[in-house]
Formats: C-alpha cells, structure tokens, sequence
C-alpha cells in the first residue's frame, strides 16, 4: 500500500513503513528532514516515540504500527473502541500526558501534533507520535524556513500548531464520547450479570449466578465482574512461553468469556480467530464484545460437537478444561472423532483434561494418568505430545497441560 502526502510518500511493507521525501521539494524539505530526524534521535528509547533506521538521503524506515487515532481532523471512534479492548481510558490520557512531557523536556515543538499522527502499538500497548516533518528542535538551532504561501504550516484541521493545546484538544474529545462508550459496556455488563449462571447450561458453565468462569480481561470488565477462577492466566504465560510458531490464526475450544482468545488477539497478528462457546448466554457475551470493540477477525461460535466440519487449517488450537464436559455429552467415540477433526486441521494444539486423578465438576474416569491422555491423543492422530506445565491453582488437583502436534498445514 503507498500513501501520498504534500511532503512524501509512505511504502506500507510487513512489519515497516518506508518513508521518502519527494525530491521536487527537497531542497526545502531536506532541512526538515534533518530537523526530524534530530528531534527523532533525542527521542529514541521512548516507547511513545516511532524508532527509525535505513536512513539514507531523504528517506528512512520505521516499524509499522496497528493503526491511527484518526485523521487530520478527527477521532476515528471505531479506533478507539479498539484501543479500549487492552486500555483504560486513564491510560490512553496518560499516555497523552506522557508524550507532551517528553517534548517540553527534550525542548521540541512537534507543531502538527493530530490523531492522525498517534499512532497505537499493540505489542507495547501504548500510543506513539509519529511524523516530525514540522519539529523544531529548539536546541539543535536548525534555520527552519519562514511558513510563507508556498510552504505553509500543516493543516491539520482543529489542532493547531500549538502541542499542548492540541494534546488537550484530543484528551477532551476522548473524554466526551468514552461516555458514550461507558454507557454500550455497562448495557453489556448487566445483561451478563443478569444472565450467566442461571441454569440455562450447566455443562462446563459458571454455577455461581452473575459469576464469569474466567476473569474477564478487559479494562472495565475486569473490575466490574466477578470471577470463578483465575488458573487462565498462569495458563496463557505457558501457552505464550512455549509456542513452536508465531500463530496467524486459531480456534479456541470452550472460550468461556475469552481470556485466551482476547489475548492472542492483542499479543499476535491475528487475521482468523474461532471462539467456541456452548454457554447460550456467554457465546452471546462474547458476540457483543465483538461488535463494540471492533474484532473483526473473531468469529464467535457456539457448541462445538461431532457435527463440527473444520473446512480450514488453523495454527494453533486452545482447548483447555473442556473437553470432559464434550466426553460427558457425547461418549468416548465421539469425543475421540472431536479429536481427531481438531488435529487434522491445526497445526499444534494445547490441551488440558480432567482425569481419574484430578478435581472437579466431571472427571474422565478411563484417564488415570497423564500417560493415558498420552495415549488418547495418539489415538486421534498426534504426531507428537509433550506435556509443558502441571497446574493444580483452583483446579484442586493436578492437571497436565499437553503441546499436540496436529496435521495441519
């Protein structure tokens, strides 16, 4: 993807953004293009400011990032439900706050400071100010040319020139509409409240009413939702720390609210994500977080059972604490059939079960020991299997935690 501007175009690559100064406007542009790249050089080793290499001759390089705040002239507010997925509101003001005070510090003036040029890391969730065209290094002492009708400042809609003021400009547009933001999450956090835990599905489900499974690992969510257990997040650090690829897509088997499936989503570049959940109440739960935090490459499923065709490869499959209650509904044959549907088409699969030796609601009694859910997952057609961790936490007793080796391609 190229991307035309006044002052030069911009070359989207995976992973990178090459920027080049157009050379009908290089002789002017080439002092910019040394105040920038000064301003960039006093900044370095801040996270809230882009890293840039391969300069050369009115050129450089730097990491390509999620996605901007906006434009010119305004909030994208589809952005910002994005950004509130893995940020509180007090972070995102914060990070503002933190940039404006790196710049006095480090005596620039930034001068064409607009949503379009903050841009969001998910990796190091975090906002970053991009595009230091119109800096002035105050201490370089660079003689940058007088604005004239030629060689304008920026138009950058209602932000003005003045960094401070556009900082404050941007914070109290977020302020205002994150009431409007507050008021979609609260609808969709009593109707959860009101609804999980209820009786509607007890197989695997919560049976505490109003109680989520898992923590809910979402700004607002977390603090607003009591949890059953929180064994998931000593799980993921396993599944992060052990990965044999880095995952491009993936099916999560009994989703419950997401802690798995929202994670992966943030640490990784996700472009297909399969969410199964049988609880009616929490599927449509995690269907409504969908659609207010813009998680497009998430599709949201319901039971998962012997009449799932999986037409796709995936490149990693969760399927954690859940495969006792699809043994339980379905028998040993059909569960076994999930199986090997399940590592026919993923590549590697993390798997947890409750056998004879573990604690819980339902125990598969045939599995006595870890060699036995060794042997079942040979079965079904594992390459290989490897045990990584053993958890007992709130599970009360061991259980194994297996990296498959599927067939998928």
């Amino acid at each position: 993807m190229i991307k035309d501007t006044e002052q030069s175009s911009l070359f989207f690559a995976k992973g990178y953004v090459h920027k080049i100064y157009k050379k009908s406007r290089l002789l002017y542009d080439s002092i910019h293009f040394e105040s920038e790249m000064a301003s960039l050089k006093k900044l370095s080793g801040s996270k809230f400011f882009i890293d840039c290499f391969d300069i050369g001759d009115g050129e450089y390089k730097m990491d390509r990032y999620d996605f901007e705040l906006g434009s010119t002239t305004k909030l994208n507010y589809d952005n910002l439900h994005r950004i509130l997925f893995s940020l509180s509101i007090t972070e995102i003001l914060e990070d503002l706050d933190e940039i404006l005070r790196l710049l006095k510090l480090n005596n620039i003036r930034h001068r064409d400071i607009h949503p379009g040029n903050l841009l969001y890391s998910e990796r190091e969730k975090c906002l970053k100010l991009t595009d230091f065209y119109w800096s002035d290094d105050i201490d370089n002492k660079i003689d940058l040319p007088i604005p004239n009708k030629e060689h304008p400042f920026p138009l950058n809609g209602n932000y003005g020139t003045d960094d401070e003021l556009a900082i404050k400009r941007i914070k109290t547009e977020i302020e205002d509409y994150y009431y409007v933001f507050v008021q979609q999450r609260e609808k969709i956090q009593a109707n959860f409240i009101s609804s999980v835990g209820h009786g509607a599905y007890k197989d695997g489900s919560s049976v505490f009413k109003g109680y989520a499974y898992h923590i809910i690992d979402i700004p607002g969510f977390k603090e607003a939702i009591t949890y059953h257990k929180n064994t998931c997040i000593e799980e993921y650090k396993v599944i992060k720390n052990t990965l044999p690829i880095i995952p491009e897509t993936f099916i999560d088997i009994g989703a419950a609210e997401g802690y798995f499936t929202f994670n992966l989503l943030r640490d990784f570049d996700i472009s297909r994500a399969y969410a199964y959940e049988a609880d009616i109440n929490v599927s449509s739960f995690l269907h409504r977080v969908k659609f207010l935090y813009r998680l497009p490459q998430l599709e949201v499923r319901g039971k998962f059972d012997d009449s799932i065709n999986l037409y796709r490869d995936f490149d990693i499959a969760i399927w954690l604490n859940s495969h006792m209650w699809v043994y339980k509904q379905l028998g040993k044959e059909k569960a076994l059939q999930c199986m090997a549907n399940v590592l026919k088409h993923c590549k590697y699969m993390y798997f947890q079960t409750c056998g004879a030796y573990g604690s819980g609601m339902y125990k598969v009694a045939e599995y006595k020991n870890e060699e036995d859910i060794y042997h079942m997952l040979m079965d079904a057609g594992a390459k290989d299997v490897q045990v990584v961790a053993k958890f007992i936490g709130s599970h009360g007793a061991p259980r194994h935690m297996f990296l498959v080796q599927g067939e998928g391609e």
